[in-house]
């Protein structure tokens, strides 16, 4: 089981460096335009930590360490979003389609979030029942798992209610509005699996004493987007034009036609 572990850790690493390689380009490219965009380098820092946090993982797998069938499961099912996130992106740096449109509300958009939160709670549980007792070092790993398994169930929410709201206003979904929103569900669980079942492995304490401020800082920048508190650079038209941005942002509302 060492090795599959080892090798899914590393397929959810490469897929968060991914989606931060994609996010910086995009910063960069769209800078003259109008400026940082704030949820572009908030999701930069998050992959910045959860990328080396699972690749580090993989390497402590690969070199004999304990693996925890939880814990995989729960890898297994964030690789979903993500690599479903970076394919879209990807074809949309490409020129190609970044996104589908999903008529309706098809049985698996409702029974996929239900089977997560049975499945999830009934991991945590197993998990929290089998965990052994906590030492001082190991608390190193514990506590930055925990806090960043709050603040990204946090940064999840408000982008689960705004793929509702576009839900009524559009009469469907955006799969790359979905798989964004996904992404930070399985995050959050899988960091709280890691701090249950794995916390004798500090090898990656930096990542995850990064993953603090990084996880305060896009908290911040999703509520405050959602909130329109603040105004991101794909939420307004470039400078002089009246035309709307060539991408939504996914925290914003539809806009009728007609």
């Amino acid at each position: 089981m060492n090795l599959v572990s080892a090798v899914v850790a590393a397929m959810n690493g490469t897929a968060y460096l991914a989606l931060g390689a994609l996010s910086i380009w995009e910063v960069a490219h769209g800078r003259r335009r109008g400026g940082v965009a704030m949820f572009g380098l908030g999701f930069a820092l998050m992959a910045s930590s959860c990328g080396p946090h699972h690749l580090i993982h993989a390497h402590h797998l690969a070199a004999g360490g304990s693996a925890s069938p939880l814990l995989l499961i729960a890898m297994v099912l964030a690789l979903a979003p993500g690599l479903t996130f970076v394919y879209l992106r990807v074809m949309a740096m490409l020129g190609r389609s970044g996104d589908r449109f999903v008529r309706g509300t098809p049985s698996w958009i409702i029974m996929a979030p239900l089977a997560f939160l049975l499945i999830g709670g009934l991991m945590v549980g197993l998990a929290m029942q089998a965990m052994p007792p906590l030492s001082t070092m190991s608390m190193t790993a514990v506590l930055p798992n925990l806090f960043v398994s709050i603040t990204y169930g946090m940064v999840g929410w408000p982008l689960v209610r705004t793929q509702i709201r576009r839900r009524a206003e559009t009469g469907g979904w955006s799969v790359s509005g979905l798989a964004l929103s996904g992404i930070f569900p399985t995050c959050s669980l899988m960091h709280l699996l890691y701090a249950a079942t794995a916390h004798a492995d500090v090898h990656s304490v930096v990542a995850d004493l990064w993953g603090i401020p990084a996880s305060v800082y896009f908290l911040w920048v999703v509520r405050s987007l959602h909130h329109d508190a603040i105004v991101d650079w794909n939420r307004r038209p470039a400078a002089g034009e009246s035309r709307q941005a060539p991408r939504p942002s996914p925290w914003a509302r539809a806009v009728r036609s007609g």
